[in-house]
């Protein structure tokens, strides 16, 4: 009995493609035909667009395993926004700013479901988020840091609501709303 108790949690909660762990508010992975940038009068979220530009890959020669997409809730059945990419990678591997920037937040406290933390604003006012780093790491800059394209800023980690090691990438604009980075960033391979 504890063992289908077990494979029914694994199978409710554990997403397949990047092992990450899901809340009861998160999503599986069941794509509809929508895109991410379509408008979808069941979701609270409003996508927003900005101008592409030629990024770095947050983590260099990564590999993104979950794309920023509509996909169906586990529980309710409605659509529902999965507003980042996750890109695995070896703990303690570097993550580098897509653009230049100056660091907003460095948490070196566990957050709940977002793990340890940075935040960057960038030059054009968008925002790009790395979350489930590492909390000890050499290449962490502290906040109101100016940094680079391609400058480490973090290592990926397991912290938050993930099983394995990956960076969990989001991108916002001055509003707070998502962008779909691989929209945003033309990211150089």
């Amino acid at each position: 009995m504890l063992f289908f108790k077990i494979l029914f949690f694994m199978v409710i909660f554990i997403n397949p493609l990047s092992l990450s762990f899901v809340s009861a508010e998160s999503v599986t992975t069941t794509e509809t035909p929508t895109t991410a940038n379509e408008p979808d009068p069941n979701t609270s979220k409003k996508v927003a667009t900005a101008t592409s530009s030629e990024c770095d890959m947050p983590v260099p020669n990564g590999k993104i395993s979950d794309h920023f997409k509509y996909i169906l809730h586990p529980l309710t059945g409605k659509k529902a926004l999965l507003d980042r990419i996750t890109i695995p990678a070896p703990k303690g591997t570097p993550a580098v700013a897509v653009l230049d920037g100056v660091i907003r937040q460095n948490k070196t406290i566990k957050t709940n479901k977002r793990g340890y933390f940075v935040e960057i604003q960038h030059d054009d006012g968008t925002i790009s988020i790395y979350e489930s780093l590492e909390p000890s790491c050499p290449h962490s800059p502290q906040a109101n840091t100016r940094v680079k394209k391609g400058q480490p800023i973090g290592c990926v980690g397991n912290t938050g609501n993930v099983l394995t090691s990956m960076l969990v990438f989001k991108m916002q604009n001055n509003k707070k709303e998502p962008l779909d980075p691989e929209q945003r960033c033309q990211f150089k391979k």
